[in-house]
């Protein structure tokens, strides 16, 4: 196996990780936004909304760029566990949170696996999931997806 393979096959692994992360994250806005309320709650579902579209739109990207390097892209889950309960807004942040956090570590992970457009993409993902993992209510964090990798 030559090095280009080997490089080849360490980014289809990392894009494999991300998007089978986007698939549960796309599952889990799908319910948030089921049990979140248009009357009650507008602007909850409205970030709601706006986060599923986003990770659908990171999925999609993830599957296309796994195509054009000859890989079949991991499949979704036929089901995923949502975070709960999500019964009451409060609970959809928390969900919310948990989902976005998720997504962080794994987009860090692809941060430090690539390089050039994809590092450069990973970064710009990672930051946005940072930010609305925080609309949702979470603390700020030093490096996002990093967790255990910080000093205590």
């Amino acid at each position: 196996m030559s090095g280009t393979d080997l490089a080849s096959d360490r980014l289809a692994d990392a894009l494999q990780r991300v998007l089978a992360t986007e698939h549960a994250a796309v599952w889990a806005f799908g319910s948030l936004g089921a049990a979140t309320s248009q009357s009650a709650t507008p602007e909850l579902l409205a970030r709601v909304g706006r986060a599923w579209e986003e990770h659908r739109g990171r999925r999609d990207r993830l599957h296309g760029l796994l195509l054009e390097l000859g890989r079949e892209p991991v499949g979704s889950e036929a089901a995923y566990t949502v975070p709960s309960p999500i019964g009451r807004p409060d609970d959809v942040e928390r969900a919310a949170v948990r989902v976005e956090r998720a997504g962080t570590q794994a987009w860090a992970f692809l941060v430090a696996s690539t390089t050039g457009g994809t590092r450069r993409w990973a970064a710009g993902v990672l930051t946005e999931l940072a930010v609305s993992a925080v609309r949702f209510g979470a603390e700020p964090e030093p490096m996002p997806g990093a967790g255990d990798l910080l000093p205590r």
